[in-house]
């Protein structure tokens, strides 16, 4: 994993354990632990794709339940990540890529306009 992050400006990362889905950007020297699944991509398409309501309710119905609806669940790369049918970007019956990828830099714009960190 460090040879595959260390030459990209950034990473994502997510929990393996959360009540809510959210994906963050990372960057070297950071090193992701045992609790956070990498990802070596620093494309926002990927990151729109990753956080979109789509990968949300498939992540929802493939990973793994804690005790508690409430205490969230498990993101597992086999089962949440790898069974994903991700769209290609060339594929026209699919949104443009332009348009995943506009997604979360509008929403972080949006946030950071109405005053959140």
């Amino acid at each position: 994993m460090r040879g595959r992050i260390w030459p990209l400006s950034r990473f994502l990362v997510t929990t393996t354990v959360s009540k809510h889905r959210v994906f963050a950007w990372l960057s070297a020297p950071t090193l992701p632990d045992h609790q956070l699944v990498a990802f070596a991509r620093s494309d926002d398409y990927f990151f729109g794709l990753l956080h979109s309501r789509v990968h949300e309710v498939w992540a929802l119905a493939q990973g793994t339940q804690l005790r508690e609806k409430e205490s969230g669940f498990r993101y597992t790369p086999t089962t949440c990540f790898e069974t994903f049918p991700f769209p290609f970007p060339d594929d026209l019956s699919k949104p443009k890529p332009a348009l995943v990828a506009a997604a979360p830099r509008r929403s972080h714009r949006n946030r950071m306009a109405a005053g959140e960190k």
